[in-house]
């Protein structure tokens, strides 16, 4: 039988991409400062002998999702940083490639993926659709690093989500672990986890589907930490805890 107390922590994406303003690659205002918060939580869980994962993202520069890979689009955080409403310049949908042919469309010569393999990436995305990013987290540039003040030490698990060029995922589950290969559920099941705290970046991406994800397994009761994780858009943040709530994820402020 489980011990039910046991617990484990998924530190999601915690990058200089993301929470260096030197770096700036998809920074957000307040992000590098939930270090301290986020230590608070991981020792808690350490001091118990439990274990702590972390997730790195990790991209090509040619990467489906960057922005730079098509023409006449721009960020969606571009549009975030100066105060304008998203608009399609920021997303790319299953309609508006539908009939791109990989001779004729509107592809970078930087796009190191094929139309075919835009449209079936498309065609898994909630309402078709995909917002577009500026390039982070690039392997092997200083944005993929882990955010000074984060405790390194602290961390047992190493978990990459990998830099397919024809995709770009959010969640940390059920990526892999760097040295082993084995997936998140399995180092998981391995430690006979039962309960799993979510924590950091975003609360409205990459976190919140890590959440839903673990949430979806049944066998873990998953708490998403909103004191240690900010959103790329904080006025949705009513829309995505509700999500995460009706997920089974519980919120502890």
């Amino acid at each position: 039988m489980r011990n039910k107390e046991k617990e484990a922590v998924i530190i999601v994406d915690y990058q200089k991409g993301f929470a260096d303003k030197q770096v700036n690659e998809l920074y957000v205002n307040g992000w590098e400062t939930l270090a301290p918060i986020i230590n608070e939580v991981t020792r808690e869980v350490k001091s118990k002998w439990w274990i702590i994962l972390a997730s790195k993202d990790m991209h090509r520069l040619w990467n489906v999702s960057f922005a730079q890979n098509f023409k006449w689009k721009v960020a969606l955080t571009d549009a975030l940083k100066a105060w304008k409403t998203p608009g399609p310049e920021n997303f790319i949908t299953l309609s508006e490639v539908e009939h791109w042919t990989e001779e004729s469309n509107w592809l970078e010569d930087s796009a190191w993926f094929t139309v075919s393999e835009l449209k079936a990436y498309l065609s898994t995305q909630k309402n078709y659709t995909m917002a577009l990013w500026p390039a982070h987290c690039v392997v092997n540039t200083p944005g993929s690093e882990y955010q000074d003040g984060l405790d390194k030490s602290l961390i047992d698990i190493e978990i990459i989500k990998w830099y397919q060029n024809n995709t770009h995922p959010y969640s940390a589950y059920p990526w892999i672990e760097l040295w082993t290969k084995r997936e998140v559920i399995d180092v998981l099941d391995e430690e006979w986890i039962i309960k799993v705290k979510v924590t950091w970046l975003a609360a409205d991406w990459c976190a919140w589907d890590t959440a839903i994800d673990i949430a979806k397994v049944w066998r873990f009761v998953v708490e998403f930490i909103k004191k240690a994780s900010k959103a790329v858009t904080p006025a949705d943040e009513v829309e995505y805890l509700m999500n995460m709530r009706n997920s089974w994820v519980i919120i502890v402020e």
